[in-house]
C-alpha cells in the first residue's frame, strides 16, 4: 500500500509540479515591463507602430493590468505618427479578449497544480513508502527530472520551427480565426511580432528550467547526502 501511495502521487507530482512552475515563469515574463521594453527596442517597435517610447510605455502597463485581471478595459487612446487614435479596432479587442480567458484559465490551473503539489508532497512524506525528507526527494527528483527531459525536447522544437509551433498554439488554444491579423490594419500584430514571441517563449523555458534543475540538485545531492550518513534502516 505504501508503495502504491509514493507512485501515483509521484506520478501526480510529476504532472503538476512543472505546470505550476510553466505558468509562474509566464507571469513572471508577461507582467515583466522591462522585458516589454526590451524587446520592443530589439525589434524597433516604435518605427513600426509610429509611437515614441512613452505611449509603448503605457501600452504596456494597459497590457499588463488587462491581463492581471486588474481592470477590464484594454483599449485607449494613443498617439500614432502625430495623430490620436484608438489603439485596437474590434477584432483585436475580440482576440485579446479571448487572450484574457487563456490567463483566467491559466491562473486558475496553476493554483490547482499548486495544491495538488502540495498534497501529493504531503502524502508521500506521511504515508509513501519512503516516509520523511526520503521520500520526498525522491519524487521531487523524479518530477524534474522528467520535467527538464521534456523542457530540453520542447525546446528543440520551438528552435527548430519555431513558426510552425507558434501556429500549432493558436490552433489548439483559440476557436476561431481572430487571432489571424494583418499588419496592415491591426496595431496589435505591429506591438507583438513574431520575434517578440519567440523571445518570450525561450525565457520562459529558462526561467522554467533553472526552477527545475535547482530542484533536481538539491533533490539528489539530499539524496546522496541521506544514503551516506543515514542509515538504512532509519530512511
Amino acid at each position: 500500500m505504501n508503495k502504491a501511495i509514493s507512485i501515483i502521487f509521484t506520478v501526480i507530482l510529476v504532472v503538476a509540479l512543472p505546470i505550476a512552475i510553466v505558468l509562474t515563469s509566464v507571469q513572471l515574463v508577461a507582467f515583466n515591463e522591462d522585458f516589454f521594453m526590451e524587446e520592443f527596442e530589439k525589434y524597433n517597435r516604435a518605427e513600426a507602430t509610429g509611437m515614441d517610447r512613452d505611449q509603448l510605455g503605457k501600452v504596456v502597463q494597459a497590457f499588463i493590468d488587462y491581463l492581471s485581471m486588474e481592470k477590464d478595459e484594454l483599449n485607449m487612446q494613443v498617439v500614432v505618427n502625430g495623430r490620436e487614435r484608438p489603439l485596437f479596432n474590434d477584432k483585436e479587442l475580440m482576440h485579446m479578449d479571448d487572450v484574457r480567458g487563456l490567463f483566467e484559465g491559466g491562473f486558475a490551473l496553476r493554483l490547482w497544480a499548486v495544491i495538488l503539489s502540495a498534497i501529493s508532497i504531503a502524502a508521500i512524506g506521511l504515508w509513501g513508502n519512503r516516509k520523511g525528507i526520503d521520500g520526498i526527494a525522491r519524487a521531487l527528483a523524479w518530477a524534474s527530472g522528467v520535467s527538464l527531459a521534456l523542457g530540453a525536447t520542447v525546446a528543440l522544437l520551438l528552435a527548430t520551427d519555431f513558426d510552425r509551433w507558434f501556429v500549432y498554439f493558436h490552433l489548439t488554444f483559440f476557436n476561431n480565426d481572430l487571432w489571424q491579423l494583418d499588419p496592415s490594419t491591426d496595431m496589435l500584430i505591429n506591438i507583438f511580432n513574431e520575434g517578440f514571441f519567440a523571445d518570450a517563449a525561450f525565457r520562459i523555458l529558462i526561467y522554467a528550467f533553472g526552477t527545475m534543475a535547482i530542484i533536481l540538485a538539491a533533490s539528489m545531492a539530499l539524496i546522496v547526502y541521506r544514503n551516506k550518513k543515514v542509515p538504512k534502516n532509519q530512511r
